[in-house]
């Protein structure tokens, strides 16, 4: 019935069920066997059904079992049937003071007096409002006035071994609060420490986007100046060169107006000659006048053709300035966007930041020092009267006369 009964799940209770029906066939009237499924029950957490249990296990007056009284007075507590277990525990307590007014207390009726006194401390240090510790406190000068002078004594024990475990209890909740406070508080400071050096890299990090942005201007300045600076010489080269031109321009319709002059003289010259020997010589001083003309002119030629190829290349230059010009605003418009999208993202970074350390600096101390996945448990009335299931089962083991690892 052990073996199953107490391993959790949705088939270990019917099967201890049965294995204690079977038993329960074999011997009727074997209290033990109610008790053993009663813990069953209340190991699978159905207190409602240990309790019945418990309750069918506590045997006469002439015969108690007082362990299966104090399982099933805590079953009816832990079933939400505080009252009912109130009445039962007077009973118990009448029980008790009945089998020793007379006669010295047993080691058991000791025992039993000494888990009273502990489950009465316990519903005290457990209440959840001081009414409910009010009326706990009443319930034990009830309980031990009822008892007698025989068990008073070991009510007091019961209530004090609780006294001492709350005590040991709420200094090591204390301790651990503290210890959580603690590493809380170390958290705290170090994520305001990481907050605070993130800051930190952010502020470096705007000191060097604005030295950068700085010096692209100046690199941007003095690039723009230089190829200015270019541009305008060859403009000014241009123009001289514009300016020789026009001017060789000039002399060579000198040169030909020169040239018709001398014609026209020739010809005037040819009509008042006398002889043709006079018509002769007009014409040959012309000739060599127009050779002279003639090869000025072609040297003047040269001259133009020499400037425009010099205007060819200051153009070719300019146009080379001006396309190193639009790539150095391209550059520089690349590079700002750039620096100007890293500004924004490190105001974003700072800003989000800034939240994190205002509300860190905000938050309450309640708050800020709660560890996470750390949580220290109230106090609950398991936690002074809880069953000892593995003794309990050895108990019930050691009155067949059997070891712990039979089968019952």
């Amino acid at each position: 019935m052990f073996e199953v009964g107490y391993l959790v799940g949705p088939n270990s209770l019917s099967q201890a069920s049965k294995r204690a029906d079977h038993a329960h066939g074999l011997a009727k009237d074997d209290v033990r066997i109610s008790w053993g499924l009663g813990l069953v029950s209340y190991r699978q957490g159905k207190f409602g059904e240990a309790a019945e249990h418990f309750a069918a296990a506590r045997g006469t007056d002439a015969a108690p079992n007082y362990r299966a009284w104090q399982s099933y007075l805590l079953s009816l507590a832990l079933h939400g049937q505080a009252d009912r277990a109130h009445d039962e525990l007077f009973e118990l307590v009448s029980l008790l003071h009945r089998k020793t007014e007379d006669s010295e207390p047993t080691v058991e009726q000791q025992a039993a007096a000494v888990w009273i006194g502990r489950f009465a401390k316990a519903e005290e240090v457990t209440a959840k409002s001081s009414q409910k510790r009010s009326e706990a406190l009443e319930r034990e000068l009830i309980l031990m006035k009822r008892l007698g002078p025989n068990l008073s004594a070991s009510l007091e024990l019961g209530n004090e071994q609780v006294l001492r475990q709350h005590l040991r209890l709420s200094e090591d909740a204390e301790v651990a609060r503290e210890t959580l406070k603690k590493k809380a508080t170390a958290e705290a400071d170090a994520k305001s420490q990481e907050l605070e050096k993130s800051l930190s890299r952010i502020s470096d990090e705007f000191e060097k986007t604005r030295s950068d942005s700085t010096a692209l201007k100046q690199w941007y300045e003095q690039e723009l100046n230089r190829l200015d600076r270019n541009l305008g010489r060859l403009e000014r080269d241009y123009r001289q060169i514009e300016s020789l031109a026009s001017s060789v321009q000039n002399d060579m319709r000198n040169l030909l107006r020169a040239s018709s002059a001398v014609n026209f003289q020739a010809t005037q010259r040819q009509n008042q000659a006398r002889s043709s020997i006079q018509q002769r010589q007009a014409e040959a001083q012309a000739a060599m006048a127009n050779d002279e003309l003639y090869g000025e002119y072609i040297r003047r030629e040269g001259e133009l053709y020499g400037l425009a190829q010099q205007g060819a290349r200051l153009a070719a230059q300019a146009e080379a300035v001006l396309q190193e010009k639009s790539s150095v605003m391209q550059k520089f418009a690349d590079a700002t966007g750039k620096l100007a999208r890293k500004d924004n993202d490190l105001s974003k970074w700072n800003d989000r930041l800034k939240r994190q350390q205002d509300e860190l600096t905000k938050k309450p101390e309640s708050q800020t020092l709660k560890p996470r996945n750390v949580i220290v448990k109230a106090n609950t009335l398991r936690t002074f009267v809880d069953l000892d299931l593995a003794r309990e089962r050895d108990l019930i083991f050691e009155s067949y006369g059997m070891s712990a690892g039979k089968k019952l």
